[in-house]
């Protein structure tokens, strides 16, 4: 695994019926300098089948299997903490990629120093694999140094399936990857705009599937328990996520503190903060 240069992170929870396409859009790139960690969440379906069927046949995929559900958040910790290559991704246990994306994506990192995260344009899918449209997400431009670009993520970012492109590991070493609160992928992206900007290659490289309805709510797949979305976890997360990246005048980062919150509650609302908000 350490002499690969992208580690492919794939946390999965009863993906079965899709993570075969999954696994082999990730086998047929045409960039192979990669190893897939494929880690999965006590599944009660044929995902263990699939996960380790891809890992007899192929040396790349690795194939891990935990004893009782901890929640995705839980799950992707476990796998981060076992990548030790330059580059990494987190793919989702249902999306798809076409050939190219790891050679458009990496290639792009390995050109350009001043971008952090490098994506594709998005086709949206359903279940069937039937084909939506293109997904019509925001490709975000952002401007500016590293406040800049953070603030304008903090006030903007919406639809998130950018954090599933590739990044630098360096990048992450000081984002905590286990705080569970809603909008994570958000707080991953903005930590990631502090480094550098977003590339997006001008072809439709990644498949993302939708469904007409999920079994669970967002916060039980992330925690594996039927949890209320409580987004003074998200402000808080977000407010530490800054603090531990800026290093600059107290006075400024006051303000900055305050600028995030204000940003979060002109979005999301008032009436988690109650009187307990301190900046």
């Amino acid at each position: 695994m350490a002499n690969a240069k992208v580690t492919i992170a794939v946390p999965v929870y009863n993906e079965g019926e899709y993570l075969k396409k999954t696994l082999q859009s990730i086998k047929e790139q045409t960039f192979k300098d990669y190893t897939c960690l494929i880690s999965d969440n006590c599944s009660s379906d044929k995902t263990s089948d699939i996960g380790r069927e891809f890992a007899q046949q192929d040396e790349r995929f690795h194939y891990f299997r935990q004893n009782e559900n901890v929640g995705n958040v839980r799950n992707l910790v476990y796998l981060y903490e076992k990548i030790v290559t330059e580059y990494m991704m987190i793919f989702s246990g249902h999306d798809l990629i076409e050939s190219t994306f790891l050679k458009e994506t990496v290639g792009i990192l390995e050109s350009r120093d001043d971008i952090s995260l490098a994506f594709s344009k998005v086709t949206a899918i359903w279940e069937d694999d039937r084909e939506i449209r293109p997904l019509n997400e925001a490709e975000y431009n952002f401007t500016g140094e590293s406040i800049s670009r953070y603030l304008q993520s903090v006030a903007t970012l919406a639809n998130c399936t950018l954090t599933q492109g590739v990044f630098r590991k360096k990048h992450v070493e000081d984002f905590q990857f286990g705080v569970i609160c809603p909008g994570p992928d958000h707080i991953l992206i903005s930590h990631l705009l502090w480094y550098g900007n977003v590339y997006y290659h001008d072809e439709y490289l990644y498949k993302r599937r939708f469904f007409q309805k999920r079994e669970a709510t967002q916060m039980k797949r992330l925690t594996g328990k039927e949890l209320q979305s409580d987004y003074l976890l998200m402000y808080n997360a977000y407010l530490e996520d800054f603090n531990s990246l800026y290093k600059g005048d107290e006075k400024y980062r006051q303000f900055l503190n305050y600028k995030i919150t204000d940003l979060l509650t002109q979005r999301f609302g008032l009436d988690c903060l109650g009187d307990n908000y301190t900046a």
